[in-house]
Order: structure tokens, then C-alpha cells, then sequence
């Protein structure tokens, strides 16, 4: 008899994009795998950088704009994009930005190959960044230095998001999950409406700034946001 069993199909996995530092990734080593599995930057903290979440300062852009280079205090990078759809287009120097992408190498120069670019009007943003990187890389393995005793001395342990003067933001973390699959409900294809959600719940508008933030919802439009896949 004819063996009809079909071999599962392979499911990509989006990975995750990692909060790291521009100095974080140009230092790193780039690793090209085969087949299936994603290329990364290796960090010197042997951290695989496969998709990264980055916030740096509009430096440098080319008259074509079809990139740009950003500067976040550590380093500087280039982020390209290949899009037809320039999503640079709308982005001048000394902008602040949010970078989501995946680390790419051309002539053993390190690029960031981004799919999401967000402009950032709240500097405190910058500053949490920081805080947040800094806290990272003390809890990563390290030479001579106990991690432990890096982490109890570090006065940013406890780090609070530019909103969350009142521990509100940790509140609406218990949130994100229900408003997600809400995104999704009411995403007919052409995005969800960012005011049908408000008027559903109006701390919404909050939870929906940090979603956009760390690369999990993408604006398709004004006032139109979509759930990465």
C-alpha cells in the first residue's frame, strides 16, 4: 500500500524582539545559519540578537531615504528598510525613535533591517530605556562580578515606565492579553480602530502606547493598529 503520510510542515516562529543597546549589537559577532533557522548577532554576553527592539536619535539620512542612522549614546547604526512602502519617509533628523527589526551584515558592517519604526515624543522614554538596559546587562552572566551582588546593589531594579509614576502600568500588564485578542476581534483586515477600543475602556489608550513601544502592535494606519503575527 501507498504511504501517503505527508511530512508536517515547518511553522516559523516570529522571534522576539529584544530591548538592546546599539553598542550591544555592533560589538557582537553575526552568525549566519542554515535552513530554517534565523541569523543573529551574538552579544558579548552571549545573548542571540535575532530580532531586536532599539530607541535611539536620528542622526544621519541619505537624500533617498531609504535609511537612516540613529544614535542611542552607546553607538551608532544604520537602519535600512527594502519596503516599496518607505516607512522613513515621515521621519526627519534629530527625531527619537523606536526601531523594530532583525540585525543583517553587509560587508562586515552590521545593519538593522527594520520592520517597525515608531517616533517617540516622550523623552522619559529614553531615560527608562537606559534604566532598562543597564538592569539587563547586570543580570546576564559577567567575568569576576556575582551577579547577585550587581543586582542587589543597582538602584534601578525597580525601574518604572515613564507613566507609571503610581504603579499603574504594572496593573495594566494583567491587561494586554484580553486586549490583544480584543485588537484581533475587531480586526475585520484593515486593522482595528484605536477609538472603538478607547471607548470600550479608556485605560486602553495607555496599554495600547506600550504595545506599540515593544514592537507587538504596528499602526497600519491613522488611528488603525494591527497584532504582529
Amino acid at each position: 500500500m501507498e504511504n501517503t503520510k505527508q511530512e508536517p510542515q515547518r511553522q516559523i516562529v516570529r522571534q522576539t524582539a529584544k530591548v538592546a543597546s546599539i553598542k550591544e549589537i555592533n560589538s557582537g559577532k553575526y552568525i549566519k545559519q542554515d535552513g530554517w533557522e534565523p541569523n543573529y548577532v551574538l552579544s558579548i554576553k552571549n545573548e542571540k540578537l535575532s530580532r531586536v527592539n532599539i530607541i535611539g536619535i536620528v542622526v544621519t539620512m541619505p537624500e533617498n531615504k531609504q535609511s537612516v542612522f540613529i544614535d542611542d549614546g552607546s553607538s551608532k547604526i544604520e537602519i535600512r528598510t527594502f519596503e516599496e512602502n518607505n516607512i522613513f519617509k515621515n521621519i526627519t533628523i534629530g527625531d527619537v525613535v523606536l526601531i523594530v527589526g532583525r540585525p543583517r551584515e553587509f560587508n562586515e558592517e552590521i545593519y538593522v533591517n527594520a520592520e517597525i519604526i515608531k517616533k517617540i515624543s516622550n523623552n522619559g522614554w529614553v531615560e527608562y530605556r537606559k534604566k532598562e538596559i543597564t538592569l539587563k546587562n547586570l543580570s546576564m552572566p559577567d567575568i569576576n562580578v556575582p551577579t547577585e551582588e550587581k543586582i542587589k546593589n543597582n538602584s534601578t531594579h525597580n525601574i518604572k515606565t515613564p507613566q507609571d509614576s503610581n504603579n499603574e502600568f504594572n496593573e495594566e500588564i494583567d491587561d494586554i492579553d484580553a486586549l490583544l485578542l480584543k485588537i484581533k476581534d475587531l480586526d475585520s483586515g484593515n486593522g482595528c480602530d484605536v477609538q472603538d477600543l478607547i471607548n470600550i475602556d479608556s485605560n486602553y489608550e495607555n496599554i495600547i502606547e506600550q504595545l506599540l513601544l515593544k514592537g507587538e502592535i504596528f499602526e497600519l494606519g491613522p488611528g488603525k493598529i494591527k497584532v504582529l503575527e
